[in-house]
């Protein structure tokens, strides 16, 4: 048509623009003066872009890096141990070496690890299990009524059951409560502590070892030695 800007073959077969006086002209060439300006902005746009990204991921809250570099700088090492952290779950401690830390849940949101000692032949785990669990909630002011019916379906299974304040590591209250229970032909003696992380929110710890176990003795001391690590969190992270 006459008087539009069409375009022409080239040698190798492409086009270059063609202007309205009929001169040719490279694709760059023929940008107006607004469309090149845009451009230029654009490109220099971009390294502003990234130092901002940069910036915003160095200010991430104390939820994230932040808050797990916290709860490490809360553990002291320990010779034969290693740091576990989970700052999802607002809780560090140490576990020996020669443990397995089953922990494959919770980076899919679960709230359990379980710290092994030995997988018996029966397929029981020796070892104790953290988990996180709500606090029924008529419990939340009653934490008493929460213990005593916690113990007294115990009872009919151990008369020695019993439930006791204790501090984790001389600093962390808790409720202990601790009993034997038949398991096949073997029994099992159990201990569990309940932590309370928030009103509606407790950390509960479960341990277990056969009472025929020859280590008994010396698995509760290793549990209290790992107890004795633990740190817990009193603010939620989301």
């Amino acid at each position: 048509m006459l008087g539009a800007t069409g375009s022409a073959p080239t040698e190798e077969g492409g086009t270059v623009a063609e202007n309205a006086t009929g001169t040719k002209a490279s694709g760059w060439r023929s940008l107006s003066s607004a469309h090149a300006t845009l451009l230029a902005a654009l490109i220099g746009a971009i390294p502003a872009t990234l130092t901002g990204l940069i910036a915003y991921r160095a200010a991430l809250p104390a939820s994230g890096r932040t808050f797990k570099s916290a709860l490490e700088g809360r553990l002291s090492p320990k010779a034969g141990f290693s740091a576990r952290v989970y700052p999802r779950l607002g809780l560090a401690f140490m576990a020996p070496d020669s443990w397995i830390v089953d922990d494959a849940a919770v980076p899919l949101g679960g709230g359990e690890i379980d710290v092994v000692k030995r997988y018996e032949t029966s397929k029981a785990a020796v070892g104790i299990k953290f988990r996180i669990r709500s606090v029924q909630g008529n419990y939340v002011s009653h934490h008493d009524a929460e213990i005593q019916n916690e113990l007294d379906p115990l009872l009919k299974v151990d008369p020695g059951a019993s439930a006791a304040e204790v501090l984790i590591g001389g600093r962390q209250a808790a409720t202990m409560i601790q009993y034997k229970k038949p398991t096949g032909l073997l029994f099992g003696d159990v201990r569990y502590w309940w932590i309370r992380l928030d009103p509606r929110v407790k950390l509960e710890i479960y341990g277990f070892i056969y009472t025929s176990s020859p280590d008994r003795v010396e698995f509760w001391s290793e549990v209290d030695d790992i107890l004795s690590t633990l740190v817990v969190s009193p603010q939620k992270t989301s």
